[in-house]
This record gives C-alpha cells, structure tokens and sequence, in this order.
C-alpha cells in the first residue's frame, strides 16, 4: 500500500509539472450510440506539421494513464485520446463492446469531433482496437504505432493473466490503484468480459492485414508482450518497421518510460508527414531544426522551439545529451520564415 500511495504521489507531481508546460491536454464529449464518450485533446501545439495521434487504452483502465506519453507528444502534434465505451469517464454501452466494436465505437468518435485520419497508437489491448480499426476503416488511418501489443496466440488465457499480474510488480504502485479503479467504474464482468473477447480476438490474423505504416515498440522487461510474439507482430503489416526495443522498461513505458517512448515515436511519424504532406507553392523549401543541441556551456531546463519555451522533460530520451538526435526537422517555405 505504501508503494502504490508514494507511485501515485510522485506520478501526479510529475504530470503537474508536465501540465505547466505547452503539453495541455483539454476535455471534449462527444455522443457515440446515444451514449457519451469521453475524451483528453491537446490544447497547443508547435507548428511541425506532423500528423495528429489517436492513443487507445489498454484493458480496466482509461486514457488517463496514457497522459504522461500524450504530454510530451502533445507540443509537437495534434493529440487525442478517447475513453473507449465502458471504460474510464465513458458511458456504458447495453452489451459489453468487442474489440470490433470499440473499432466502431472509435470511428464514429472521431467523426464526431471533426478528425477525419490520424495515425492510432494502441498500448496492449489497445492495439488490438488499433488494429482492427485499420483494417476496417483504411481511409481513416495513416499509421499505427502498437505499443506492448497483446495476445499471443501461443499463451494460455491463464498465463497471459498470470503475467498480468506479475507486471504489477514491475509498474509504478499507481498502475494498480487505476486497475482497481477501473474494474471498479466499468465493473469487474466487463473488465473480465473484455479481457476474453480479446483473447479470442484471433489478433494473429488482424496484424497482418494493417495496410498502414506500422510500428511496434516493447519494453524488454514487459512480460505480457513477449520477445518473440512482438517480433512477430512487427513482421506481420506489409509495411511494418524493425521491432523498436526499449532496454530495461516493462509493458507500460507509457508511464514509467515517456520520454524514451517518445524518442521511439517520432521519427516515425516524421515519416508519415513526409510521405502524406501534400505539395506545397512554391516548390523552394527551407529546413531548419526544431530544436537545438544542448551544449555544457548553456544548461538549462528549458530549449527554446520555435519560440516556445519547452522543458526538457518533454523532449525525448535518447540516452543522449544531445536531444536533437531524435532528427525531427520542419520544413517551411521561402518567407515564411518569421
């Protein structure tokens, strides 16, 4: 107990922090199947031109313990992040929703907040819903991004939930408080009910029809997503990238690996923007980078990006001092140039 209390103590000054910075998520309803559906949006963002990010939840919890990764990803692109139904602050559907279902449930949430594509990051179940979404609805997604994906086919549901538990041991004290407290808000039958329909969810043969960019990211200590099941999963979409390995981080790096997270992002969608950004008059571009390398003669908490005034904290970790390394450049007209 004392754990989980001095987890969630220093989780939250940590967001405080992080809230006092460009990354300000806001609320936003939206009704979905005459219920409604809640949702986080980022309230400012840099001028970078990278595509907006959709992040999905994982199983008995809500968007909420996806802020700390949204925070940081939220000065350099648009940023949403929904309750799926039944979960967190949503209202509860009359069935209990498959993983089909909360796909559906996703696109018309997006529609009815005006985002028409958006790259769908998933964190465990999380990417099961971002999978089927992509196949269902291609035109909808310019990328996927599957963070400790779930279920290997070839483990028992027993062990799979046996290794859940385990990974409590490895997570912040905090994670469990918001396992309770989803369990509790949504009950423990749809918790339980969701945890089998993405068991026979047959994800094994999802992954592989994502048509869209995809890239998988694990922590090498995460026991839900193993080694050889996320190498596998990153083998599967046609145009999948090389399974991105977080050393010493476990299954929710959105929590207790952020920035390094964050470092493993984007590139990636510096990639997507490259490929989706539509041509621009006049042709002549200029490129400056976002932000510059920091140097032992200017400490400081704080880089300046394209006039803001952004923490460090939010930058990517790159295991490196010089936190331009991440390559993420913005490209702006011949006098634009303010």
């Amino acid at each position: 107990m004392t754990r989980c209390i001095h987890g969630a103590v220093g989780l939250l000054g940590e967001m405080a922090r992080v809230s006092e910075s460009v990354g300000q998520l806001g609320d936003i309803w939206a009704a979905v199947a005459g219920q409604r559906m809640f949702g986080r949006v980022s309230t400012r963002t840099l001028p970078t031109g990278l595509p907006p990010v959709v992040m999905l939840h994982g199983l008995s919890v809500s968007s909420w313990y996806l802020t700390p990764i949204a925070r940081r990803l939220a000065p350099f692109c648009p940023v949403y992040l929904p309750d799926l139904p039944g979960f967190g602050r949503s209202g509860n559907p009359p069935r209990i929703l498959t993983i089909a279902g909360m796909s559906d449930a996703l696109a018309s949430w997006m529609r009815a907040v005006g985002l028409e594509r958006a790259v769908i990051l998933g964190h465990s179940v999380g990417c099961q819903v971002a999978a089927r979404f992509a196949t269902r609805y291609p035109e909808m997604t310019l990328g996927v991004v599957l963070v400790s994906p779930t279920m290997d086919p070839d483990m028992s549901g027993l062990a799979l939930f046996l290794r859940g538990l385990l990974n409590f041991t490895y997570e912040p004290g905090v994670m469990t408080v918001l396992a309770g407290i989803g369990a509790t808000q949504g009950g423990p039958w749809r918790a339980w009910r969701t945890f089998l329909y993405a068991l026979s969810d047959q994800c094994e043969n999802v992954y592989p029809a994502i048509q869209a960019p995809a890239l998988v990211v694990r922590g090498a200590r995460d026991p839900i997503a193993p080694q050889d099941w996320a190498e596998r999963v990153a083998r599967m979409p046609p145009r999948g990238r090389p399974l991105h390995l977080l050393p010493g981080r476990t299954h929710a790096m959105n929590m207790n690996a952020p920035r390094a997270l964050l470092g493993a992002i984007l590139p990636f969608l510096r990639e997507i923007a490259n490929v989706t950004r539509p041509p621009r008059q006049p042709y002549q571009q200029a490129y400056e980078p976002l932000w510059r390398a920091e140097t032992d003669d200017a400490p400081s908490n704080e880089l300046e990006l394209r006039g803001y005034r952004v923490p460090r904290s939010l930058l990517p970790d790159d295991g490196d001092r010089r936190v331009h390394s991440a390559g993420l450049v913005v490209d702006r007209l011949a006098g634009e140039v303010p």
